[in-house]
């Protein structure tokens, strides 16, 4: 039988140890200044960043101060990424996903695998595939 780590290393020591190598962390890898989140001058983001009325035709504004317009509700939304699968069933009528990620269909990771398999969205693997979707 070999010995523990706390057989050869008297816990003292071993605490010691932890403490020298998270100092040297600090010390050596923290850029200058130490590790520090920016602070925001005021709260609510880039004021360039707006949205219109709720109505549609809907408009926003994004911080470049390009405008996009969006003239009616989506009625065919495509996920490529498994989070984003999630996501979309979660705020949406599930048969207005019309293509998800494969992970959608991976019964052993799935989250929304009964959607996946009841309204059949495509695999969203390629652009001819979801554009010739019908739904």
């Amino acid at each position: 039988m070999r010995p523990s780590i706390r057989t050869i290393v008297p816990p003292v020591l071993l605490i010691l140890l932890v403490v020298a190598i998270a100092g040297a962390v600090h010390i050596y890898a923290s850029p200058p200044g130490g590790l520090q989140l920016p602070v925001l001058e005021r709260e609510g983001g880039d004021a360039r960043v707006r949205m219109g009325k709720s109505q549609y035709p809907r408009e926003a504004v994004d911080s470049d101060e390009v405008t996009v317009s969006i003239a009616r509700p989506a009625h065919r939304i495509v996920s490529q990424y498994w989070s984003i699968d999630e996501f979309v069933y979660s705020i949406l009528p599930p048969q207005d996903v019309v293509a998800v990620s494969q992970s959608a269909y991976a019964e052993e990771i799935s989250n929304v695998i009964q959607n996946a398999q009841q309204f059949k969205p495509a695999v969203a693997t390629d652009v001819e595939r979801v554009v010739g979707r019908e739904q």
